[in-house]
């Protein structure tokens, strides 16, 4: 199988499985990768699923729904290296320059293929890992909280002193 046609299968399962999962996705026309909105427990998430064609790899990016203020990118860079040490799988991302945040997940398929079990091992833990930490991440970048503070909150599971 040539290397392009490796990629469009991964590309069309990709689709599928949004489609097999009832998720709203729209192909981005440039890309070889999907738009979706998704709706969490502490708001809505603008993702972003896409393949790396070359590389044989499928990556999935949350992003948190605002951008941090310019005063608040030192706070929240605490919360994303305090969030990040300990997960076992993606990590938190802080563009210093326009303040968005993200949580990336992937993986390589290089000769294994894509899966539908890989797609949803990939995607599901970025949209649960970010849902479970925006309303922390937004305490912080609107300035209410103190990182520590929060990610102890989140990752002991008291949500009452969350947000």
């Amino acid at each position: 199988m040539s290397k392009g046609a490796y990629g469009e299968q991964a590309l069309e399962l990709l689709g599928q499985f949004f489609e097999n999962a009832g998720i709203n996705a729209t192909k981005i026309e440039t890309e070889p990768a999907y738009s979706i909105v998704l709706g969490g427990d502490h708001g809505l998430m603008p993702a972003m699923a896409g393949l790396l064609m070359d590389r044989h790899q499928f990556v999935t990016y949350v992003a948190a729904p605002s951008t941090c203020p310019a005063d608040r990118r030192g706070a929240v860079a605490e919360f994303v290296a305090r969030a990040n040490w300990g997960l076992p799988m993606g990590n938190f991302e802080l563009d210093m320059d326009d303040g968005s945040v993200r949580f990336k997940s992937s993986v390589d398929y290089e000769n294994v293929g894509l899966t539908q079990e890989l797609v949803r091992n990939t995607f599901a833990p970025a949209a649960f890992t970010m849902d479970r930490y925006l309303e922390g991440l937004l305490a912080v970048m609107y300035g209410s909280k103190q990182p520590a503070d929060v990610i102890e909150a989140i990752e002991s599971d008291s949500p009452g002193d969350v947000g």
